[in-house]
């Protein structure tokens, strides 16, 4: 699969959000790019490891822990320059 869109990655955010997000259906209206997705409410912890896991099988790629703190990845924003860069493309 080549490097995905910011659209695509940003619409996958947020059908995953939609699923699993204790705001539902609800949430991509509260979803801008800079939006804390722990502070607001969005996602937990767990949810954050399923979306970072949705992620990685999604777009054939991988998050570098060990290098960085998944903080970092705490906004949609972040996680979708993240995942278009391609740094962690296998």
């Amino acid at each position: 699969m080549g490097t995905p869109s910011k659209e695509e990655v940003k619409s996958f955010i947020l059908e995953f959000l939609g699923n699993n997000s204790t705001y539902g259906k609800d949430a991509a209206s509260m979803v801008t790019d800079d939006i804390d997705l722990f502070t607001s409410g969005l996602i937990s912890s767990m949810g954050f490891i399923e979306l970072i896991s949705a992620l990685e099988k999604q777009f054939s790629m991988e998050f570098d822990f060990e290098n960085t703190d998944p903080a970092e990845y705490s906004t949609v924003g972040s996680i979708i320059r993240y995942v278009v860069k391609g740094t962690g493309h296998v």
